[in-house]
């Protein structure tokens, strides 16, 4: 009864699945937020993998930090063009947002020269 329990509880001691010096010991209910935050040798993905950085594969995160000083002004390249396209985006919506205004507002008008003229009653 006390092995399955041990096998379950969150609170009992277990070691890193990467073999990190930081995870001997964790209690297994922190063990996800450890793989997924802190070990140094969990295999992430650069930051900017999906702006476009070409970094081949997963690193250690205690190798990523060496891979975003090597690479700081290609990333910062990328950054830019991502910035760059985000506002041509912008610029573009606003664009149709006043066109769709405009011909709102022309249509009312339209509709508004084609009423019929209602007199004043004479007094």
């Amino acid at each position: 009864m006390m092995d399955s329990h041990h096998e379950e509880c969150l609170g009992y001691p277990v070691d890193c699945t990467n073999g990190c010096e930081e995870g001997k010991g964790i209690p297994r209910g922190k063990l996800a937020k450890h793989l997924s935050s802190v070990c140094p040798k969990q295999l992430i993905n650069c930051p900017l993998k999906d702006y476009g950085c070409k970094i081949l594969g997963k690193r250690k995160r205690n190798e990523m930090k060496d891979h975003m000083t090597e690479t700081t002004n290609e990333h910062m390249l990328l950054l830019i063009d991502q910035i760059e396209t985000l506002k041509r985006n912008m610029r573009q919506k606003l664009d149709n947002e006043s066109l769709v205004q405009n011909s709102l507002l022309l249509g009312f008008i339209c509709r508004l020269t084609t009423l019929p003229s209602r007199s004043l009653p004479s007094k």
